[in-house]
């Protein structure tokens, strides 16, 4: 695209080639591109949920501990996600 405004400028500019010499090589790493490995401990998922929940009539009771929380900050800071999109892929990487 930024190439047709110099050429309207009467500049030119030659295509870029690029010559992949190993296509399977190069096929495979497009496909780790999209991997994505976390693993958690049993002493994680263990923790990330409230077990022992009491409801005192202050409001809602808490779903998730802190270590939860800070985990899925974590992984939206890494990822550039927003809130609600890490809280999904978090709950999605559970699912799995």
């Amino acid at each position: 695209m930024p190439n047709k405004y110099l050429e309207r400028k009467g500049i030119a500019v030659p295509k870029q080639k690029y010559k992949v010499t190993n296509w399977t090589e190069y096929s495979n790493s497009l496909k780790r591109r999209g991997d994505i490995e976390i693993c958690m401990s049993d002493e994680a998922i263990e923790i990330w949920y409230h077990k022992d929940q009491s409801q005192d009539g202050s409001g809602k009771q808490e779903e998730y501990t802190d270590f939860a929380i800070k985990t899925c900050h974590e992984i939206r800071k890494v990822f550039h996600l927003p809130l609600r999109q890490s809280v999904g892929f978090i709950d999605s990487i559970f699912r799995i």
